[in-house]
């Protein structure tokens, strides 16, 4: 039987996974999704941009309500909910080290979170966490940057598979 927090948890994926689709259905006149990250969808020059970025808003806040129970993996989700709140709020182009901060804010809430399952032998994190650090490595490594967007959407693809999985 399903409690409150996964339903909520599940809830935030479906809404993200719905807005992150919308966004793309409005997205800028040449923007390629398999080299241009979320963030260009959020970009303030675009007007379509409140759409991925109420999307990142009600997610993370969804986050961070479903994490009610203090432990500190949930601790981590929330941080990590925070972390995409921030993003969603702070537009690269305009707050470019505030957003900046929010990714890293959110990516170290959930590797950690994902890390500290996996060395309790918990599979889904295992596996989550190796394809989500490989694919972070391949967006980092500049020859790749053409498919930035790609690995970028392969990491979210890795968290929304891990958060619904996690009870």
């Amino acid at each position: 039987m399903l409690n409150c927090r996964s339903v909520m948890i599940k809830i935030a994926v479906a809404v993200f996974v719905s807005f992150i689709i919308t966004a793309h259905a409005f997205a800028p006149r040449g923007y390629r999704w398999t080299s241009e990250t979320v963030s260009r969808l959020a970009d303030s020059r675009h007007p379509h941009a409140w759409i991925i970025r109420a999307g990142m808003i009600i997610y993370g806040v969804i986050l961070i309500i479903s994490t009610s129970e203090i432990t500190i993996v949930r601790i981590l989700i929330a941080a990590y909910g925070f972390g995409v709140v921030l993003s969603g709020i702070f537009c690269v182009e305009k707050h470019e080290r505030i957003h900046i901060f929010s990714i890293y804010t959110a990516g170290a809430g959930l590797t950690s979170a994902m890390f500290l399952l996996a060395l309790r032998g918990d599979i889904v994190s295992i596996i989550c966490l190796i394809v989500l650090l490989t694919a972070e490595l391949l967006f980092n490594i500049k020859t790749l940057s053409l498919l930035r967007g790609l690995s970028q959407r392969i990491v979210h693809l890795s968290t929304l598979i891990w958060l619904i999985s996690f009870q």
